[in-house]
């Protein structure tokens, strides 16, 4: 993880809707960032709240902190699990898109050039995503084939299709490596515990079919989010993915 930057000290502003009054603070926002990124007074399960909510104040905090973040020269996988690793990404399904958003943002800014714009980069962001639970996940049936994942992206790069190696690579590492999702050290200790008990601390679902382009989030923080992907209407639904900021 690179460097933060020092902040200057402050006070902890309360999370909820009320941060700040949703008025943007630069400079307040810029410390807080620095704070969370640094998990200073904070836990990885309590950074996402601060950066989630559909205000100019969260979303100041949630560029600032992406700010910290050095993805330059990196594939669009790699930072993706440097940055799963960073926070416990939580939240309803809107506020969860927010940050995967702001994610898009800095790597497109980080990487001029590679992607044509940042929806495009949130859109083989989400696909990945779902990938990791077609190939990782509970799901009945035959998991995705490379050549499934590449088609159901036909179209989806601002109306142009990804180049066929690039969505090769990122297939074949998800299927070698599963994206793995940043827990706190208490709640693993404790899901360790339950478990041991034979007690389950979260709960699953499996579709009687294979799913349809949807996602949906237990309550629990372990594992922090699990998508369910299909095999029809990607566009549909990765377009509906493409404006959390305006949920």
């Amino acid at each position: 993880m690179p460097q933060a930057r020092s902040p200057e000290e402050g006070q902890r502003p309360p999370a909820g809707d009320k941060l700040a009054n949703g008025i943007r603070n630069n400079k307040v926002a810029w410390n807080l960032a620095s704070r969370l990124y640094r998990l200073e007074g904070f836990r990885k399960s309590e950074v996402a709240a601060y950066l989630q909510k559909n205000n100019d104040f969260s979303r100041a905090v949630a560029e600032e902190y992406l700010s910290f973040f050095q993805f330059g020269g990196q594939s669009l996988d790699r930072a993706l699990r440097s940055f799963l690793q960073a926070l416990v990404l939580s939240g309803e399904t809107q506020e969860r898109e927010r940050i995967l958003y702001q994610f898009s943002r800095r790597f497109h800014h980080c990487n001029l050039g590679v992607f044509p714009s940042v929806d495009s980069v949130h859109t083989l962001t989400c696909a990945i995503m779902l990938l990791n639970t077609d190939l990782h996940g509970q799901n009945i049936g035959k998991s995705m084939s490379c050549q499934e994942f590449i088609t159901n992206l036909n179209g989806l790069r601002d109306g142009g299709n990804f180049p066929k190696e690039l969505l090769k690579a990122l297939y074949w590492s998800i299927r070698s490596e599963k994206l793995e999702w940043a827990v706190d050290e208490e709640d693993a200790a404790a899901s360790w515990r339950s478990t041991a008990c034979g007690r389950s601390t979260w709960s699953t679902r499996k579709p009687a079919t294979r799913p349809t382009w949807s996602c949906w989030w237990p309550a629990c923080t372990a594992p922090p989010m699990l998508w369910t992907c299909g095999r029809s209407s990607w566009g549909g639904k990765l377009e509906a993915l493409r404006s959390p900021s305006s949920a």
